[in-house]
């Protein structure tokens, strides 16, 4: 076939006609090309985009087959030297667009979808929507290509984990809704700026990870491991209530703080554990494990104390490690 036949809508965008419609993988295999790094005038790439990488486009084409979320977005293309418009009887604006197999049609966004949906799907016939310039500068190509990468923002996992279905994460909104959770109010669920809460669900939602890691722990129902949470907390703000309450000038409740914490309280748990005779809130002596915090109850979570200059995960270990000197001495 020399010629394609595309049904498409045709609207204006500053004057210059755009089309949304969708062509087969097959279609879209044959007829589209990324303009990617080294330029080949031969072949008209320009050279604005990195190289393909096969691994992404075979894990997006994985994606499609197994997700049952897993959908094809639309491409975002540029028909050098444009294509003819046939619109339907009375209606001005539908119709198809003629589409010859030597077109240069540049992939502007999408480059890693479209391998993955005509390399690696094995469906030819799989429909690819897409968003397509007509005849569109290539000066004015590259610069929306830049604009559109220059731009994008990854989604904050915060945001993520609060949509989804996941049990720590409803554990960590429990947390922040519960008025008797220590943790009420303080926690960023959504990852937004601003908002002065001290940790994020995706730091908080780590920390119990930490926390419940053990197996006796993990034996017990989801309302016990709640309870259990909430009351190694609470103990946690009853050891350093300096620090626990003026968050602004301490570490604890920051995430270096909460997950070297969270790690000890996986060490600490299941010794302090006393099996389910009773409620959910009898499953962990607390009086045993305050006698273990307060022996670290002169640790010092002051922002510019021993703390200043530690941060991350290997920030974590070395505060982790000097609560462990104090708390399990030699």
């Amino acid at each position: 076939m020399d010629v394609f036949e595309i049904p498409v809508v045709r609207h204006f965008q500053k004057g210059r006609a755009c089309y949304t419609g969708h062509m087969t993988a097959a279609e879209s295999a044959a007829l589209t090309f990324a303009d990617h790094h080294p330029p080949s005038p031969g072949q008209g790439r320009l050279g604005y985009q990195r190289p393909p990488d096969q691994k992404r486009g075979k894990a997006f084409g994985d994606y499609l087959k197994t997700n049952e979320a897993g959908f094809m977005t639309p491409l975002l293309l540029n028909a050098r030297g444009g294509v003819e418009f046939r619109a339907l009887p009375d209606r001005p604006n539908v119709g198809h667009i003629l589409v010859r197999r030597d077109q240069r049609i540049a992939k502007i966004d999408g480059q890693h979808r479209g391998i993955g949906v005509e390399e690696h799907l094995g469906d030819p016939g799989y429909p690819v929507p897409f968003l397509m310039f007509d005849d569109l500068d290539p000066s004015l190509e590259q610069r929306l290509f830049i604009d559109i990468n220059k731009e994008q923002k990854k989604v904050s996992m915060s945001h993520v984990l609060a949509l989804g279905d996941d049990e720590l994460a409803d554990m960590v909104k429990r947390l922040e809704s519960d008025p008797e959770s220590p943790w009420y109010e303080k926690v960023n669920l959504i990852g937004a700026r601003g908002l002065g809460r001290p940790v994020n669900m995706q730091s908080l939602r780590a920390g119990l990870e930490d926390l419940l890691r053990a197996g006796p722990v993990k034996q017990l129902s989801i309302e016990e491991r709640y309870q259990v949470a909430k009351t190694f907390w609470h103990t946690v703000a009853r050891t350093w209530p300096e620090a626990w309450g003026n968050p602004r000038k301490h570490l604890l409740t920051k995430s270096i703080g909460m997950i070297a914490v969270s790690e000890l309280g996986g060490d600490l748990i299941p010794m302090c554990l006393t099996g389910r005779g009773g409620s959910e809130a009898s499953v962990l002596d607390e009086s045993k494990l305050e006698e273990f915090l307060s022996r670290a109850g002169d640790f010092d979570w002051s922002s510019g104390g021993e703390l200043q200059g530690i941060a991350g995960r290997g920030g974590a270990k070395i505060v982790k490690d000097r609560l462990d000197a104090r708390i399990f001495p030699a």
